[in-house]
């Protein structure tokens, strides 16, 4: 059985959308895949990781160190917790 790896997952490499890997690898490399849930080849793999480095401007074919944060933004603040809604106070 080939190995490879999924297309959302080169995507949460780079943390890039799956949609611009689809397009790196349709545009870039003219190798057309069904969606997100697709596998490609190693080799395939390897030369998007350049690809995608190399816009991101790190120039190399190695994978960027620590991922930033994921949106670009501040951090949102924690949710509050879900369930039901209080009783209403005493009249």
């Amino acid at each position: 059985m080939p190995r490879g790896i999924r297309v959302y997952q080169l995507a949460r490499e780079f943390q890039i959308g799956t949609d611009e890997v689809l397009r790196l690898l349709a545009k870039d490399l003219h190798i057309e895949v069904g969606s997100h849930m697709a596998s490609v080849d190693d080799d395939v793999a390897t030369r998007v990781r350049a690809l995608a480095a190399r816009r991101a401007g790190g120039g190399g074919g190695a994978a960027r160190g620590a991922p930033a944060a994921a949106g670009g933004g501040p951090p949102r603040p924690p949710r509050a917790p879900r369930g039901p809604p209080p009783p209403p106070p005493p009249l």
